[in-house]
């Protein structure tokens, strides 16, 4: 991060460290959410809503996020498909995985 910052001094002259670290942040979990729902066919908006929420290992709308994901683009997207079943307890596995390795350590709670 720093590194793109000394790059690019003209872009960053005049403006807070703590905006443009924070924006930084902001960034890397909408890459990362867009990740994990261009995977699972999920909802942007109902995993940031998670991600946005997250505590205690409690995903607070898993039932939201299970009823608008795209099990039949994901079915048909893969050679190997996870059944039904599996695919939702699988998916749920990897989000809070998601939250917490990669999205919690830059939220700011």
């Amino acid at each position: 991060m720093i590194y793109e910052i000394e790059l690019d001094e003209k872009k960053y002259k005049g403006k807070s460290i703590l905006n443009i670290v924070e924006n930084m942040k902001q960034d890397c979990i909408d890459a990362v959410i867009t990740d994990f729902c261009i995977t699972w066919y999920a909802s942007k908006e109902d995993v940031m809503y998670a991600a946005a929420h997250y505590r205690d290992g409690v995903i607070p709308n898993e039932s939201a996020i299970k009823a608008t994901v795209d099990y039949t683009s994901y079915k048909a997207a893969q050679e190997r498909a996870l059944p039904k079943f599996k695919y939702y307890t699988q998916m749920m596995a990897e989000l809070r995985k998601t939250l917490d390795k990669e999205i919690r350590p830059l939220m700011n709670h």
